[in-house]
């Protein structure tokens, strides 16, 4: 991570606040974080990243459902349908969410000297989705839908930017500033 990613990602922690109307849909996701803790640890432990990176990341693909892929929410029925396509390869079902967690989630970056920041959860989840918008410069609602910093304007699909288009979701630093206020160690 660069410096400058490292600056925006503190401006985007020290600065974003919860509105009221994103308060109840951002205390259900917290909700499912916490009751999925367990499977979140477990996975984390494997991989060596923060358990709540993977509960942000599992919230933002799959809305915190056990029974869906964490790389993007399709069914576990089966390998992904939609991008990323065809995971996970090195297992056969049946799939569960760690079996594919632990493939689907093993190229997150992570911090050279394994200490971890809340900057470098940002710029993991961001690295995760795509950086579409840091090259852009704007801010990825990935990390800030539901907070303050959220502003019009998504990528709908792969290479499809909607300037309109308002998230909708739970941004996975709206997600850490609720675990920060639980008494909840980020990261």
């Amino acid at each position: 991570m660069n410096e400058t990613a490292a600056v925006r990602y503190r401006k985007y922690f020290d600065t974003a606040e919860i509105p009221a109307g994103e308060s109840k849909k951002v205390a259900a996701a917290l909700g499912r974080a916490l009751h999925n803790r367990a499977r979140y640890e477990s996975v984390a432990r494997l991989i060596g990243v923060p358990w709540v990176l993977l509960a942000a990341l599992h919230e933002r693909e799959a809305t915190g459902n056990m029974s869906r892929h964490p790389a993007n929410g399709d069914k576990l029925d089966r390998r992904t349908v939609h991008v990323p396509k065809g995971l996970p390869k090195r297992i056969d079902p049946p799939f569960t969410y760690e079996n594919c967690a632990e493939e689907e989630y093993a190229e997150l970056r992570k911090p050279k000297d394994g200490i971890w920041t809340e900057e470098w959860l940002a710029w993991s989840a961001e690295h995760f989705n795509g950086m579409g918008y840091a090259m852009a410069n704007r801010p990825s609602p990935y990390l800030v839908a539901s907070t303050t910093l959220e502003e019009s304007g998504k990528y709908t699909s792969d290479g499809h930017f909607d300037e309109s288009h308002l998230d909708g979701q739970v941004g996975c630093i709206a997600l850490w500033i609720a675990m920060r206020a639980a008494g909840i160690s980020v990261p």
